[in-house]
């Protein structure tokens, strides 16, 4: 009998539906603006998220700060717990290039504040790209990510 209860409690522990997967990805372009200037470069920062569909949540775990190589001002990997509520998670159909066929992917969109004060970020995971945009009064910084398998 006690096999029998161990089995089903097995069973059911693996036959549970998965409400979290795990996002990396690779920074392609980076736009930094400042007081009305912007500069765009390319980095190799990468980002880990874990998107909860039954909390309706993103957690960033962990950010990979390639182009800063001092880990003592904020370079190498940096782990992290930021909070970004859904607002957003259909299919949808996107245009991935310029003259292009829409094609028909899963989007997350979600918002969260970052930084002490007044900064928030927006966060778009598509089924191959990750968008980022932060904002503060300081600041406003684009990211484009390249996902990873």
């Amino acid at each position: 009998m006690k096999n029998l209860i161990f089995a089903i409690f097995i069973s059911s522990m693996f036959s549970s539906t998965a409400y979290a997967f795990e996002v990396k990805a690779k920074a392609t372009s980076f736009t930094l603006c400042v007081a009305g200037q912007c500069e765009v470069s390319n980095n190799n920062d990468e980002v880990i998220y874990e998107v909860d569909e039954q909390k309706s949540a993103v957690i960033r775990k962990a950010v990979v700060n390639a182009s800063i190589k001092d880990p003592a001002v904020g370079g190498g990997l940096q782990t992290d717990n930021t909070a970004y509520q859904i607002v957003y998670d259909q299919q949808t159909s996107i245009v991935p290039q310029k003259n292009a066929k829409p094609v028909s992917q899963r989007i997350i969109k979600a918002i969260g504040q970052t930084g002490a004060l007044d900064g928030f970020e927006t966060i778009v995971i598509g089924e191959d790209f990750v968008i980022t945009s932060r904002s503060t009064a300081n600041y406003f910084v684009i990211y484009q990510y390249k996902r990873l398998e």
